[in-house]
């Protein structure tokens, strides 16, 4: 969380994809944010975040040194997951990412364990 990264165009936005190989798996995302810079009285960072072109969460303001987890509340089913961060109006700096982590659902045609057992 010492690090993180933020976008390199004009636009203040940040944008990746990311393939989970199946139209229908689903998927659980968690985003980590926290800001790394000590920003001075009159700046701001804040940004939407929005997944496949709908809002995921909005105005999110990391705080100095201190981690924030935003999560998906339930499963999210697609094979191609877009995420774009995009800067507030009001903000002064552009949007971070600290991590990420993405889960994928696999599930198996046939039971793990024997029937008969147990």
């Amino acid at each position: 969380m010492k690090t993180a990264v933020k976008p390199t165009n004009e636009n203040g936005s940040l944008e990746f994809e990311f393939d989970t190989g199946h139209p229908t798996s689903d998927s659980y995302v968690y985003m980590h944010f926290a800001e790394i810079e000590e920003l001075k009285e009159n700046e701001s960072r804040v940004f939407d975040i929005t997944l496949n072109g709908q809002i995921f969460s909005e105005s999110v303001t990391p705080k100095y040194l201190l981690s924030t987890t935003i999560e998906s509340k339930q499963a999210i089913r697609g094979s191609k997951l877009k995420f774009s961060m995009h800067k507030k109006p009001n903000s002064t700096h552009p949007p971070i990412l600290n991590a990420i982590e993405i889960y994928v659902v696999k599930e198996f045609l046939h039971s793990p364990t024997d029937q008969e057992d147990g």
